[in-house]
């Protein structure tokens, strides 16, 4: 729930454990985070990972502008250049 470079949860993963990654330009992200947090708060997890997940909920939805526009620049910019290797005729 922070910047990979940041993250401790994914040091402490296993090896052989599956990670499932949320990313702030998918627009379903920040509600699939309260989903988790409503099912956690009933499984009696910790407040602190709550409002963490919370707080990484809200600065996706604050952001989320931000890569939705960086995706479509992308998007852009690789149409351009599929264009360019395209033969004249």
């Amino acid at each position: 729930m922070s910047y990979k470079h940041k993250d401790p949860c994914i040091k402490n993963a296993h090896d052989d454990e599956m990670l499932f990654v949320l990313m702030a330009r998918d627009i379903y992200a920040p509600e699939t985070i309260i989903e988790w947090i409503k099912n956690s708060l009933r499984a009696g997890h910790p407040p602190e990972k709550l409002h963490e997940a919370l707080d990484c909920a809200i600065e996706m939805t604050k952001t989320s502008h931000i890569h939705k526009s960086r995706a479509n620049s992308e998007k852009i910019k690789n149409k351009n250049d599929q264009k360019s290797h395209q033969p004249p005729y």
